[in-house]
C-alpha cells in the first residue's frame, strides 16, 4: 500500500505543518513503478507539502547495512538540526557526533553508480513479477490479502499471526508480523523465483491449516 501522500501533503501545506515522508522501503521502488506505469501516485518533492524524506539504500537500494539517506526540501533546515563541534574539521555537525566509518556511504554510491536507472528498473520489474505470481498463488489457495499489492509487499490475513510466523520461521521462512491487525507481511526481493514462491505457499498452507 502506498500512502496517499498527495492528499496528506495538501493538508500539511494548508496547515503549515512540517511533513516528513518515511520512504525507507518505497524510496527505491516507487520512482521506477511510476516509470513503468504501475502507479501514478507521488510521494516526493513533487508534492508541495512534503518537507523531508528518508530512504534506506540497504533495502531496495541493494546497498549494505546500515545505509540511510535524509532528504530535505530546504538547505537551511540543516542548520536547524546542526550542533557546534570543536573536535571536527567542519565546525558543525548535522548528525550525532562521533567517529563512524564511511564504508556504507561509499558502498551506496558504488552500487547506485553500477546499477543506474536501468538497473534499478530491472530490479523492481523482477520484484513486481514475483509479487504478482505470489498474489496469484496465494489467492488460488484461498488466502485473503489485506489489500491488492501496489509494491513488492503482500499482506496476508491470518489468525494468530505471531504463531504462524514462528512456525514458518522453524521451516526457514522469515516474514513480518502485525499481530494487532492479524496479518503477516511478505517482501519479494529480486532473487525470489517462482519455485521458491511455490514452496513457500505450500508450507504456508500447511502451517495455517
Amino acid at each position: 500500500l502506498i500512502d496517499p501522500i498527495e492528499e496528506m501533503g495538501e493538508i500539511c501545506e494548508k496547515k503549515d505543518v512540517f511533513f516528513h515522508v518515511d520512504a525507507a522501503f518505497g524510496g527505491f521502488v516507487i520512482p521506477f513503478l511510476q516509470e513503468m506505469g504501475y502507479t501514478k501516485k507521488k510521494f516526493d518533492f513533487e508534492v508541495n507539502g512534503v518537507s523531508s524524506i528518508s530512504i534506506d539504500p540497504h533495502k531496495m537500494g541493494m546497498s549494505v547495512i546500515p545505509s540511510g539517506i535524509l532528504l530535505l526540501r530546504k538547505r537551511e533546515w540543516l542548520d536547524v538540526i546542526s550542533v557546534e563541534s570543536a573536535c571536527t574539521h567542519t565546525r558543525k555537525q548535522m548528525s550525532i557526533l562521533g567517529t563512524r566509518p564511511g564504508a556504507s556511504a561509499a558502498a551506496t554510491y558504488a552500487v547506485m553508480k553500477y546499477l543506474g536507472k536501468e538497473g534499478y528498473m530491472d530490479v523492481v520489474k523482477r520484484c513486481m513479477a514475483a509479487t504478482a505470481y505470489a498474489e496469484k498463488k496465494l489467492t488460488e489457495e484461498g488466502f485473503e490479502l489485506v489489500v491488492k499489492p501496489e509494491t513488492n509487499l503482500i499482506g496476508v490475513k491470518v489468525k494468530d499471526a505471531g504463531k504462524i510466523a514462528e512456525k514458518l520461521s522453524v521451516l526457514g521462512w522469515k516474514v513480518g508480523v502485525d499481530e494487532e491487525n492479524g496479518f503477516i507481511r511478505i517482501v519479494f526481493m529480486p532473487h525470489v523465483k517462482k519455485r521458491l514462491i511455490g514452496e513457500f505457499v505450500k508450507d504456508f498452507k500447511s502451517v495455517v491449516s
